[in-house]
């Protein structure tokens, strides 16, 4: 039995989740970001990834009309996890600093922010990577170049991230180094 395009579908719908799950983390971090190149690092990925939503969308809706199974597929599925999406968009858009009971945005609170976001667009990427892999072994290549560029954009913004992380955890232990009376930072 051959494999067919419709068998995409839940790897789709994954990787969509997955998106927007990074869009509220980071669109929450934002409320609390001061205006820093971190700042901009987060509003240019949250355009990237809505246009990636707004194409999974697209491609949903086109293998929803290829026949009945697939529509009732789609619609069923989408139904099952609606109601958990919007508590999830809910919960993820609250501020990071009022989700964890903090207030202000310190440079350790800035560090956890970008821990979160870090993990985040890491699931986000995984699940384009395996559904990637899927669309290419079934030979579904629009899925696959669509996908590989989904891959590629998260990819990018994890590289983001890790050097973001860096430079926080880099400020964190200075402020650690002179709280506690310390010297010097280590170099970096």
């Amino acid at each position: 039995m051959a494999v067919t395009v419709e068998a995409v579908i839940p790897l789709l719908r994954d990787v969509r989740d997955a998106e927007e799950a990074v869009v509220g983390q980071l669109r929450a971090d934002l409320a609390a970001e001061p205006a820093r190149d971190h700042r901009q690092t987060l509003e240019d990925h949250i355009q990237e990834v809505d246009d990636h939503i707004h194409e999974l969308n697209r491609r949903l809706e086109q293998l929803s009309n290829r026949g009945p199974l697939g529509k009732a597929f789609i619609t069923l599925g989408g139904q099952a996890v609606s109601t958990g999406r919007v508590l999830l968009r809910q919960v993820s858009e609250l501020p990071s600093a009022v989700r964890s009971g903090h207030d202000g945005h310190t440079p350790q609170r800035l560090l956890k922010d970008i821990e979160e976001e870090f993990a985040v667009a890491a699931k986000a990427a995984a699940a384009a990577r395996a559904a990637e892999r899927f669309a290419d072994e079934i030979g579904d290549s629009l899925d696959t170049d669509m996908l590989r560029g989904i891959r590629t954009d998260d990819e990018r913004f994890l590289n983001n991230l890790d050097h973001s992380l860096e430079e926080a955890a880099d400020v964190v232990v200075r402020i650690k180094i002179s709280e506690a009376g310390g010297g010097t930072a280590p170099a970096s």
